[in-house]
């Protein structure tokens, strides 16, 4: 390593006392402030637990269907592919099977990506003679305590932000076979992160090539199997939700996603920008300083960059999560900065941020009604209650959101849409199709080789929501911070025109 990426230290020389006595200090400060994360992340976890996202019981449910019933569904005797993390699901299932419970199995994910970003981040520091026992605490808390990735809980954001963390101290200290393993792992939690993976290949210089193939070696076999018994290689998901032109993901696309953040939650929106800010001031001052630096630098700051383009460009929705892979690794490199340096207030400074974080999240009454980013039309609470109305047995189409509904109803009764049914799913991946030019099209055949075509579902009643509930068959008011005063009504679904 060159001499410039290594903290000014003093040449060897005899300890003081008191400099013997202030090292004995702060390894007992280190041992006291390592189990802050854990602490952090569990508090969190219990007063969000009544209140995930609705794609969190997406996943909670895919998770259950699995560790309960050994199928890979939403519903159970539906069989979907529609879910992006495969590696997020199998994690929920097997803790599910000794915890019992699906909800607590995504907790202990939660608390465990904690550790994991602290602890990564500590051993980066660690090996640059950097301060380990400050840094390691702070970014695990940084997380813990972000507004944004308490937002994700139950999803797969919080793995994949720890194992981009995972792949930057892979590749600035153990190699190329170590990078790959990390890469294949993010590209199995969610297929658009093989960006970051390919990053961490360039950043094993000669040696990329064995990188490379460690990812694909630990990648490839869940895709082979996905392509033979789920019909495709990669999930549904990504043409349901790429190049939407409806709903609120027409008005609040990619590149206009930021101004959505800011009109409806500013204050969440001002506590996880600026430390990302600092992330990018760091980026900036060591992008060319070579080494570790550099390599730090290509995969919590260009990873980053490169992600937001991608989506950008897929004119993918600007749902929250995607956010959360993109500003901790910043917020990561931010606390690393700080740690490089022997000065005290860049500490300060970022320890400050990550506190207005924490203040934000402690603000709220416990246990939260909502989560700090919440864009769904109804609260998980809302949902269940209509779910427990609804008739032993019902097949009913969801009015735009399953997972909560479909989480409370389990087996008693069946929600409906192109997240839970294959067919309905089918209508997406058919335009895709005829929207592709001659070698995508030839591509995405070859993909869907051994997918068997089954009809829709087509259930007798349906759920939606309205400003004015009129006299339906069930009604359920359920206002948010996102959508305001409105009912989700139970109608009967009008018979087909001859």
């Amino acid at each position: 390593m060159a001499v410039r990426d290594e903290v000014a230290a003093p040449g060897p020389t005899t300890r003081t006392p008191a400099a013997s006595a202030a090292a004995a200090g702060a390894a007992v400060g280190s041992s006291a402030w390592a189990w802050l994360p854990v602490l952090v992340a569990v508090l969190v976890f219990l007063a969000a637990r009544q209140s995930l996202i609705d794609d969190a019981y997406i996943t909670l449910s895919y998770a259950r269907t699995l560790a309960e019933h050994g199928e890979w569904g939403l519903v159970p005797g539906i069989p979907s592919n529609t879910q992006t993390s495969p590696l997020n699901v199998l994690l929920v299932a097997a803790l599910a099977l000794p915890t019992g419970s699906a909800l607590v199995a995504a907790g202990v994910v939660w608390t465990a990506s904690a550790v994991a970003v602290g602890g990564f981040t500590a051993a980066i520091a660690r090996a640059q003679r950097w301060s380990a026992a400050w840094a390691g605490p702070v970014a695990g808390v940084s997380f813990a305590a972000s507004p944004l990735m308490a937002s994700t809980i139950g999803l797969d954001t919080a793995p994949a932000v720890a194992l981009v963390i995972a792949l930057a101290w892979a590749v600035t200290n153990r190699g190329p076979v170590a990078a790959g393993v990390v890469g294949g792992l993010l590209v199995l939690c969610r297929p658009d992160l093989a960006l970051f993976a390919l990053i961490g290949w360039a950043c094993c210089g000669r040696r990329s090539w064995l990188a490379a193939l460690v990812t694909i070696a630990v990648a490839l076999p869940w895709h082979v199997l996905s392509w033979l018994l789920l019909g495709s290689a990669i999930p549904d998901t990504f043409f349901i939700k790429t190049g939407a032109t409806d709903g609120w993901f027409h008005l609040y696309l990619w590149a206009n996603a930021p101004a959505m953040y800011w009109r409806f939650w500013p204050v969440e929106t001002v506590a996880v920008v600026p430390l990302a800010a600092v992330g990018v001031v760091v980026a900036a001052g060591w992008a060319l300083r070579g080494g570790a630096r550099t390599r730090l630098v290509a995969v919590l700051a260009g990873g980053p960059v490169a992600y937001w383009v991608a989506l950008w460009l897929l004119s993918t929705p600007g749902s929250h999560w995607y956010f959360g892979t993109i500003l901790v690794p910043l917020s990561v490199l931010a606390v690393l900065g700080a740690a490089a340096v022997t000065r005290l207030w860049p500490r300060l400074v970022v320890s400050a941020l990550v506190l207005a974080m924490a203040v934000v999240l402690a603000w709220r009454p416990a246990p939260w009604a909502e989560a700090p980013f919440m864009p769904n039309w109804g609260t998980a609470p809302q949902y269940e209650a209509a779910a427990a109305d609804l008739p032993d047995g019902l097949v009913v189409n969801s009015p735009g959101e399953i997972g909560a509904l479909s989480w409370a109803c389990d087996t008693r009764c069946t929600l409906v849409d192109e997240f839970s049914d294959q067919g309905r799913a089918q209508v997406f991946i058919d335009r895709r199709v005829a929207e592709s030019g001659p070698w995508t099209r030839r591509l995405l055949e070859l993909n869907f080789t051994h997918r068997e075509r089954v009809a829709p579902l087509q259930p007798a009643w349906k759920l939606s929501f309205r400003a004015d509930p009129g006299s339906p068959e069930g009604v359920w008011p359920v206002p948010t911070t996102w959508r305001g005063e409105q009912y989700l009504v139970l109608d009967p679904v009008p018979p087909p025109t001859p």
